[in-house]
């Protein structure tokens, strides 16, 4: 039977996720940091616009993500301070074997660990992957010259490190006969083994002994999740593209306002119960089939309470229920959530179906008639995504590793980028995007430490007509802008993750306007973290916008926000649930209606 193509990323980190980590183990020494590397490669691959159909497409592409992204810099950086005492052992030592090594697979990552990353880089693609100088320069970027003399820099330290010798890859005989490289001779043991040998050796070791390993399964979940996520926020924001494109040519648009008098109706029993909130009022067919523009879905878990029937024997302890949130501050009851209901990835306004994952799920989307109740089947997980449209329409532009990608009239450009670590913010103008990338020289616009800095581009030309930084520590804008109906561009300020990872989180979470790279202010939520996808959606009105309440220190789930794209005035739409595990109250996952 044939796999779909969404089914790819799951099955690759089921079949292929120690090997992928085996082969970061040989570029971060560090287990953490090549953690991290895998799945931010996976991520990428998957969520990039021209996705592998096959494992071994997939395969290939995360590998290449993994070299591209060291040369970054950023996972080297995290793992500095780690690997420093792992370093090359003293020279009066005779032994070949570093400090602090227990193995083969050991020995080898921390011989490779001396060496500079673009000198580890180029020996695994040379004697790992068997590339040529020029396709190791093709995939680098880097000239044919700069290859070789990394490469033989690192051989070097290698072949005195491990007691090896090594063969030109480039110089194989067809009859299986190697001759050593003789651009640099390197004197060793005789009997002395070949440096591909050994390395591929030691990543087959420690794919191997990874297999099975309880921190290693752990690993791939949490990357598998990644990719999950980040695939559903594209797939929320191919639907939130819909909307702001709506909202810019409506005009008007009933403003979000505090919610009046409680409607008469009375709610059903055992129904959904908001904190704050008077009883809500069953939503009724003419409500989910003709929900005005602006209107949101939400997945909402019962907070449990005093009141709260406790479950029969074998039920769920949590009660998960669908809420209708109109522009005009009302929010309905739709009724019971369909088990297993995850996240929300869509909703069709005018046909009253929804879309979701379900728990466990990967690859397609379970689709649920909202009037019934019943789900009415599964769509495959093939939503494209073509990238931001310009304002005008033109043109499209999104980037992925280290390159922006501008379509315009059917004609696809892609233009480098100065690290691999850029996202695209938004379009700026007609013709120019802005783009968010780990802090920059000023001079040679290369990375240079911790900060941000954000460029403004001309997409018809490639090049960097501006560009401002900021220090770590320091906000700057954040993907994903979005467009308001007065054709302002707004954005969130964000503070780079640290060495460790770790995105600081700021209260409150500030808005602001951009014209090019000047920032005015627009609006403040009062949110340490923006999250639940997806996290910031426009509507005709202005933005909806979730995220975290534990700016004073108590913990809650998600609460979600209306901000009036004219003022700027924050209002409360569903409230934050006290509680020391969001996923078993409050707001889970929201989506606006197309």
């Amino acid at each position: 039977m044939t796999r779909r193509s969404g089914d790819v990323p799951a099955q690759l980190v089921r079949d292929r996720y120690p090997a992928l980590l085996a082969r970061a183990r040989m570029l971060v020494r560090d287990p953490v940091a090549a953690q991290d590397l895998v799945r931010d490669a996976l991520v990428a691959t998957a969520t990039g616009r021209s996705r592998p159909t096959s494992v071994p497409a997939a395969e290939h592409a995360v590998r290449r993500s993994l070299v591209t992204r060291l040369l970054d810099g950023q996972r080297e950086r995290a793992a500095g301070e780690r690997l420093a005492a792992q370093r090359a052992p003293d020279a009066a030592d005779p032994s070949p074997t570093p400090a602090g090594t227990t193995g083969p697979a050991d020995e080898v990552e921390a011989a490779l660990a001396t060496l500079e990353p673009r000198e580890r880089v180029c020996v695994v693609l040379r004697h790992l992957d068997g590339l040529s100088v020029g396709e190791v320069g093709e995939v680098l970027g880097l000239s044919e010259g700069l290859v070789r003399r990394s490469t033989a820099d690192g051989v070097r330290t290698l072949c005195a490190l491990l007691d090896v010798r090594t063969t030109d890859p480039d110089r194989e005989r067809a009859d299986g006969a190697v001759h050593p490289a003789g651009a640099t001779p390197t004197v060793v043991t005789e009997g002395a083994r070949d440096l591909t040998d050994v390395l591929r050796a030691a990543e087959a070791q420690r794919a191997a002994s990874s297999e099975g390993e309880p921190t290693v399964v752990a690993a791939a979940s949490r990357a598998l999740a990644a990719v999950r996520t980040a695939r559903a926020r594209r797939r929320v924001l191919v639907v939130a593209g819909a909307a702001a494109a709506v909202a810019v040519v409506v005009t008007g648009a009933v403003l979000w306002s505090q919610r009046g008098t409680p409607p008469s109706a009375a709610p059903e029993p055992g129904g959904a119960q908001v904190p704050g909130l008077s009883p809500l009022r069953q939503a009724e067919e003419s409500d989910l089939r003709g929900a005005p523009d602006g209107s949101a879905l939400a997945l909402w878990v019962q907070p449990a309470s005093d009141a709260t029937p406790t479950p029969a024997a074998g039920a769920a302890s949590t009660v998960a229920r669908l809420l209708l949130v109109r522009p005009d501050g009302d929010v309905l009851d739709v009724g019971p959530a369909p088990e297993g209901m995850q996240m929300l990835t869509a909703w069709d306004r005018a046909a009253g179906t929804a879309e979701f994952w379900a728990e466990g799920s990967f690859g397609e989307a379970t689709v649920v008639d909202l009037v019934s109740g019943q789900v009415v089947g599964t769509t495959p997980d093939s939503v494209d995504w073509a990238g931001d449209p310009s304002p005008d329409g033109a043109a499209r532009a999104w980037t992925s590793d280290a390159d922006l990608h501008v379509e315009r009239d059917g004609v696809e450009v892609r233009y480098d980028l100065p690290a691999t670590a850029c996202w695209m913010v938004g379009w700026s103008d007609d013709t120019h995007v802005l783009v968010d990338c780990p802090r920059l020289d000023e001079a040679t616009l290369r990375p240079a430490g911790l900060g941000a800095t954000t460029l403004l581009m001309d997409t018809t030309t490639g090049a960097i007509t501006d560009h401002r930084s900021v220090e770590a520590g320091e906000p700057s804008p954040a993907y994903p802008a979005h467009r308001l109906a007065d054709g302002r561009l707004v954005a969130s300020l964000a503070v780079r993750p640290d060495p460790t990872g770790e995105a600081p989180r700021t209260c409150p979470q500030r808005l602001v306007t951009l014209t090019g790279l000047d920032t005015a202010p627009f609006a403040e939520v009062p949110s340490d973290l923006l999250a639940v996808l997806p996290g910031v959606a426009p509507v005709p009105a202005g933005l909806l916008v979730s995220g975290t309440t534990n700016c004073e220190g108590t913990a809650g789930s998600a609460a979600l926000w209306a901000v009036d794209g004219e003022t700027g005035e924050v209002t409360d739409v569903l409230p934050s649930v006290e509680t020391f595990d969001p996923t078993q109250a409050g707001l889970q996952s929201w989506v606006v209606g197309d």
